[in-house]
């Protein structure tokens, strides 16, 4: 009786200490995705209004890519998706085949070809 017990209480113990496992890694990809989706932002905030669409739209990076347009060799699992377009002067969810002085950027990360997280922000011509 006793070794049954013992038994069911490590096969418990081998059960968490795995699903703590997988929770931490998801953990990571989610932080380290972040990371990269910071590295997009503050790339395309340096980069002249006029040049957005012709370098970032409908780009696919991997190795991602940092902040200066250096490759992330580290992180050969993710990717990165940058998407630009014309918005409405008006109404920032409508795209637009011209120019009305605002572009939204939309980066994704993906890791193994699974989205991973996603964020969009607008830049005004000024």
């Amino acid at each position: 009786m006793a070794s049954v017990l013992i038994a069911i209480a490590i096969s418990a113990l081998i059960a968490a200490n795995t699903a703590m496992s997988n929770v931490n890694a998801a953990g990571a990809n989610l932080s380290t995705a972040e990371y990269l989706l910071q590295q997009v932002r503050e790339r395309t905030e340096t980069t002249g209004y006029q040049y957005l669409r012709n370098m970032y739209n409908d780009k696919v990076y991997n190795p991602p890519l940092d902040e200066d347009g250096d490759e992330l060799t580290e992180f050969n699992a993710y990717s990165q998706r940058i998407g630009v377009a014309y918005v409405a002067n008006d109404n920032f969810d409508e795209t637009v085949d011209e120019d009305e002085g605002f572009l939204k950027i939309t980066a994704e990360v993906r890791y193994n070809g699974d989205p991973i997280t996603s964020s969009s922000w607008i830049r005004a011509e000024y």
